[in-house]
């Protein structure tokens, strides 16, 4: 951009009146002082991902109401907020911006404008409402460039148009819906407004037309709903064939305390436990360390140093109390993941103006004692399994390893359509489940 394409661009980039920051757009306008006239982000995707349909399954922080709440508090007084996406996708903008105005108060169609070029629209939104010259400029400027404006302000809209399946009187009609709520149960796809605990802005499939969608011609063409939810079925059913199905053929009748059937529940209960935790984790920290190659790093760090520590540390345990000591550890994960679903948050926003190493270490120290946590029920498991029915030490391993899989897939399935609280709510569910049946399976005969 400095060189071969100086002449290109305008020279914007060695413009002595020009920054350049390489970070996460909006971790860099969470932890900045400023206030701007503008704040842009135009087509800022990669579409590198949609051979596999992967986009679908994509977090994405820039594209929920709590950006939108960060963006605004960034503006200056006339500051305008413009986003250029694609017409197809672009309704769940409105919605975005519809929930952020409200909670302040304000009225979207009053500060909203969307200005389109073929599959291509520009979302403009002001802190103030647009004026009446403001828009005549507008409409000006459309006509001399050829643009198509789909809302404005007491402006008539351009013709209702299908591009890509999505019709563009839809965004006026979401706009002055009376009921937005209405419209968003009405409408074919789920255009509601995504926030940070449910940041999957290109997940537009309601619940119910999920396993039609996933299953579809579309899945021919890369579909991730259908890559997630085949996934999902396949390692189930692979559970139930090679895992539990034996076990009913070899094991039927038993009722010996502590029975297979427990221990299964136990050891898979840890498994898929634990990918959803660190799943939802991983989510959390994007913010906080500004890139998903941090968050990844630092959460699996820690959490994986931390369950070494607290393996290491079971070791030491005495036989007579391990059963104990077991149901603790899982009760303790099960207390610490909805702990993480009220922290969270409050510690982001109050250490993300600090530097991305200090930032670091505040996520190491956050997850370094769930870690540890993490780490004493599987041992003390096993150790307490291999006194009672040392036959069952393999499948122990082998259920977790499965449940594991079945569990990260689960994680990103509830994240997509109920949020990552819910996940976390969900694992803390599980080790609970754990707890139960560790209690039943080792109980003392």
């Amino acid at each position: 951009m400095r060189k071969r394409f100086s002449d290109f661009s305008g020279g914007i980039y060695t413009n002595p009146r020009v920054r350049i920051t390489v970070d996460d757009g909006r971790s860099f306008v969470r932890r900045t002082p400023d206030r701007y006239d503008v704040i842009q982000a135009s087509l800022v995707d990669t579409w590198a991902a949609t051979a596999a349909g992967a986009y679908t399954l994509t977090e994405n922080t820039l594209y929920t109401v709590d950006a939108f709440n960060d963006y605004l508090d960034h503006l200056n007084e006339t500051g305008v907020l413009s986003i250029t996406r694609w017409v197809a996708d672009g309704l769940r903008l409105v919605s975005l911006a519809q929930a952020a105005c409200e909670a302040r108060g304000w009225s979207a169609a009053e500060r909203l404008a969307i200005v389109r070029h073929g599959r291509v629209a520009t979302f403009l939104l002001k802190r103030v409402p647009f004026t009446a010259a403001e828009v005549s400029q507008l409409q000006a400027v459309a006509t001399r460039m050829g643009f198509d404006i789909l809302y404005a302000p007491n402006a008539a809209p351009g013709p209702d148009e299908d591009v890509d399946g999505t019709h563009t009187g839809d965004y006026a009609r979401l706009i002055q819906a009376p009921d937005r709520r209405q419209f968003y149960r009405d409408y074919r796809q789920d255009i509601r407004p995504t926030t940070d605990d449910r940041p999957f802005f290109f997940h537009t499939t309601k619940l119910e037309r999920q396993f039609s969608v996933a299953f579809s011609k579309t899945m021919l063409f890369g579909n991730g709903l259908s890559a997630l939810l085949t996934l999902l079925g396949i390692s189930a059913t692979l559970v139930l064939l090679f895992v539990v199905g034996p076990l009913v053929l070899t094991d039927r009748g038993t009722r010996r305390p502590g029975g297979w059937l427990f221990w299964l529940v136990y050891f898979g209960a840890l498994g898929a436990g634990f990918m959803l935790i660190e799943v939802s984790v991983l989510q959390r920290f994007v913010l906080l360390l500004g890139h998903p190659v941090y968050s990844l790093t630092v959460t699996l760090f820690s959490l994986l140093l931390g369950t070494g520590l607290g393996a290491a540390w079971s070791r030491r345990l005495d036989d007579r109390t391990l059963r104990r000591t077991g149901l603790a550890a899982v009760a303790a994960v099960a207390a610490m993941a909805v702990l993480v679903m009220f922290i969270s948050t409050p510690i982001v926003v109050w250490a993300i103006p600090f530097a991305r190493s200090t930032r670091m270490l505040i996520a190491v120290a956050l997850m370094l004692p769930m870690g540890v946590a993490l780490g004493v029920p599987m041992p003390t498991g096993l150790r307490l399994l291999h006194g009672a029915a040392p036959q069952m030490v393999p499948w122990a391993w082998g259920i977790n390893g499965a449940m594991s899989v079945l569990g990260a897939t689960l994680a990103i399935f509830i994240a997509m359509n109920w949020g990552f609280q819910v996940t976390l709510l969900a694992a803390a569910f599980t080790y609970l489940l754990g707890t139960a049946a560790l209690s039943a399976a080792a109980k003392p005969s």
